[in-house]
């Protein structure tokens, strides 16, 4: 067995999870085994620059400061409730539809399904929402982190997301109290599509496991 030392902080580990789902084009093994590795000298400085992110329409862009992370959500990624509620009752049945149009690579079909079970007709002052919507602080971070820890990142989510199915096993904290995970039963291979459903399907079942 494969022991695998950590040395990022756990609340580092949704935003990894994020970027798993940004990473639908790339082989899933290159990523639990070698580590899908992106490089920047510096944050983004514009919302050109910055990592767009999201599973559909744009959900956020990302612009990657380790010091004080800013995340710009799209309009549409806001929920507020009542009045004007964009999630209709009883559409779980399509959802699992779309997703499964998703996994087959039936992208139009999957989004034409989405348009009529989510119809949305957008105000003319949608816009006026986003000076309504405050900023939460998560609290002061690291100011340096190491190459090692950069890398670990999406190894980390790798991990946790893969262990509700027993591909990875949580060994506990070391010393520093960074998580330790054990690789215990080889991860499936495939040609690309399975390993994008792999990951897709896995990174799905660990976000329902932690709403529930």
């Amino acid at each position: 067995m494969r022991s695998i030392k950590t040395s990022i902080h756990p609340r580092k580990i949704i935003f990894g999870l994020f970027l798993l789902l940004g990473f639908t084009g790339s082989s899933f093994n290159a990523v639990a085994q070698q580590l899908l590795k992106l490089h920047y000298d510096k944050p983004a400085q514009n919302w050109n620059e910055a990592l767009p992110l999201g599973n559909g329409r744009l959900g956020l862009m990302a612009f990657g400061n380790p010091e004080r992370e800013h995340l710009q959500l799209n309009e549409e990624t806001v929920w507020a409730g009542e009045p004007g509620n964009n999630v209709p009752v009883n559409t779980s049945s399509q959802i699992n539809e779309i997703r499964n149009l998703l996994f087959q690579g039936k992208n139009q079909q999957a989004q034409n399904l989405s348009n009529q079970t989510f119809p949305r007709q957008a105000p003319a002052d949608l816009n006026a929402v986003l000076f309504l919507i405050g900023v939460q602080e998560l609290g002061t971070g690291p100011k340096r982190f190491s190459k090692e820890a950069k890398q670990d990142l999406m190894h980390i989510a790798v991990c946790r997301v893969l262990s509700l199915d027993g591909y990875y096993t949580f060994d506990g904290l070391d010393k520093d109290g960074w998580p330790r995970w054990t690789l215990v039963k080889p991860i499936p291979h495939g040609d690309l599509l399975a390993q994008e459903n792999f990951l897709k399907k896995h990174v799905i079942q660990y976000f329902e496991s932690i709403l529930v």
